[in-house]
């Protein structure tokens, strides 16, 4: 939870710099190339593996970075120096949505059992803009464990409305009525 604190905190801290510097695109590229090196396991167990000198991630993380944008070769530096290089995918994720916050644009982390026809997925955005009053980006997922129904995440709301979780209160109901 600390770490995911950190990470939101770099990244405000980018947000505000790429809005003084009109750096936004150049920005949301250096941290997209950052993160999807994360992504590929044998890149990220190199990059955050103790064994390899500091100087050597360096060089790698620069070449991914590359020369348009001096403060994100800062920020890589600071995260090096600190051993928070896991943070990396965690920033890219909190910079996108803070910055589409700062546009009146959530992201909606929607979770259903199965997948979803393009008429639900209009009627969900639609209902999330009615109670959120943003403009809805959908990240959608599916998971067969909420049994059925809906989760979404907008924010630090959660609107839980699966069939797992309404078997589970039933099911708490049930166990406290006397015998």
């Amino acid at each position: 939870m600390a770490s995911r604190t950190a990470a939101r905190r770099y990244a405000e801290a980018i947000v505000s710099l790429a809005s003084e510097s009109d750096t936004f695109e150049a920005w949301n590229d250096a941290l997209s190339r950052l993160a999807e090196a994360f992504e590929e396991p044998r890149s990220r167990d190199y990059l955050l593996n103790p064994g390899i000198p500091v100087v050597e991630k360096r060089a790698s993380l620069d070449r991914i970075v590359g020369d348009a944008l001096p403060q994100a070769r800062n920020l890589v530096n600071v995260l090096l120096e600190h051993r928070r290089l896991a943070l990396i995918p965690d920033i890219h994720v909190f910079f996108t949505e803070a910055w589409l916050e700062r546009q009146g644009i959530a992201i909606a982390y929607v979770t259903t059992a199965e997948p979803i026809l393009p008429s639900d997925e209009r009627a969900i955005r639609e209902r999330l803009q009615q109670l959120t009053g943003k403009q809805i980006e959908l990240r959608l997922e599916i998971d067969a464990d909420i049994i059925g129904g809906i989760v979404a995440r907008v924010g630090d709301t959660l609107l839980d409305g699966s069939v797992r979780t309404k078997l589970r209160a039933l099911r708490l109901r049930l166990a406290s009525i006397p015998a």
